[in-house]
C-alpha cells in the first residue's frame, strides 16, 4: 500500500500480507469505525483477508473468511440485506456467487450461494438496478457470453403492534393543562424488539404522529437510535402531539 502525501504523490510503499493469489480488492469501512478497511480475494486459498484502518493511518492485522466457492476473483461490497453492515458479494470460476452478511465489529458470517449463469463468473458489480431501493447484484460469465442480474427480495416489513400505557389506570395525577396537546409516551423493548431499531415515522398513535423529545414540533424523521431519546434498558421516550392546544 502507497499512503498519499500533503504534497502530493505518495509515500513508500508498505505491504501486508494476503492469501494465496490476491486477485481482486474493495474498500469500505466494515467495521464503522470511521476508517476504510480492505477486503481481498484469494484465488487460491478460497478466502477473504480482511485489513482493518488504523488510526494513525497503515493496516491493522488480517483476519480470513471462507469465501464459499473455487478461485474467488471478483469482489464487491453492499449493504443486501439492510441491516446497517455492510456485506460482501464474491465471484468466482465456477457457476455461482456467494454473499457473506457483516455481522457486529466487521466481521462476516458463512457464505451463501446464489446460482448465475455460467462458469467464469469472474466480473461483479452492484447497484439498484430495478430502481426497488434495494441493491441488485450483476455478474458477467466469460464462458457464456452473459450477464446475469440477480435482484434483491428483501419482504417489505410488517407492521408490529405493541402494547403502551399513557397513563396507568392507578395514577393519581390529573391530565396536565399546560402540555398543549403533547403526550409523553413510552415504548419498552424486548429480547425479540429492540427500540433503537424503530423509525418514528413508522409510529402513529390513533393517527398523531410522534416527535423525539427536545425536537421541534414538526420534526418526524429523527430515529430512535439517537442516544438522548433512550432511557437505557431498551426503552425509549416519545412526546406525542394530539390534536388539542395546537
Amino acid at each position: 500500500m502507497l499512503e498519499g502525501l500533503a504534497s502530493g504523490g505518495f509515500g513508500n510503499r508498505v505491504d501486508y500480507e494476503t492469501g494465496g493469489l490476491p486477485t481482486k480488492i474493495v474498500a469500505a469501512d466494515f467495521n464503522k469505525d470511521g476508517r476504510l478497511d480492505l477486503a481481498v480475494t484469494n484465488m487460491t486459498s478460497y478466502s477473504v483477508s480482511v485489513f482493518y484502518g488504523q488510526s494513525g493511518g497503515g493496516l491493522g492485522g488480517r483476519q480470513d473468511f471462507a469465501a464459499g466457492v473455487v478461485y474467488p476473483v471478483g469482489i464487491a461490497t453492499g449493504d443486501f440485506d439492510e441491516d446497517g453492515l455492510l456485506d460482501l458479494v464474491v465471484s468466482s470460476d465456477q457457476a455461482k456467487i456467494t454473499v457473506l452478511r457483516g455481522l457486529t465489529g466487521g466481521i462476516f458470517g458463512t457464505p451463501e450461494e446464489y446460482a448465475v449463469g455460467g462458469q467464469q463468473a469472474y466480473g461483479v458489480a452492484v447497484g439498484d438496478i430495478d430502481g426497488d431501493g434495494h441493491l441488485d447484484v450483476v455478474v458477467t460469465s466469460g464462458q457464456n457470453d452473459n450477464v446475469s442480474v440477480l435482484y434483491n427480495s428483501i419482504p417489505e416489513p410488517k407492521p408490529l403492534e405493541i402494547a403502551i400505557d399513557i397513563k396507568p389506570g392507578s395514577d393519581p395525577n390529573s391530565i396536565n393543562l399546560e402540555a398543549k396537546g403533547v403526550l409523553p409516551v413510552a415504548i419498552f423493548g424486548a429480547e425479540e424488539f429492540d427500540v433503537n431499531d424503530v423509525d418514528l415515522v413508522s409510529l402513529v398513535l390513533e393517527g398523531a404522529g410522534l416527535k423525539g423529545k427536545g425536537q421541534e414540533r414538526h420534526s418526524r424523521r429523527l430515529r430512535v437510535h439517537q442516544r438522548r431519546f433512550v432511557s437505557g434498558n431498551n426503552r425509549a421516550l416519545f412526546h406525542c402531539r394530539t390534536g388539542i392546544g395546537r
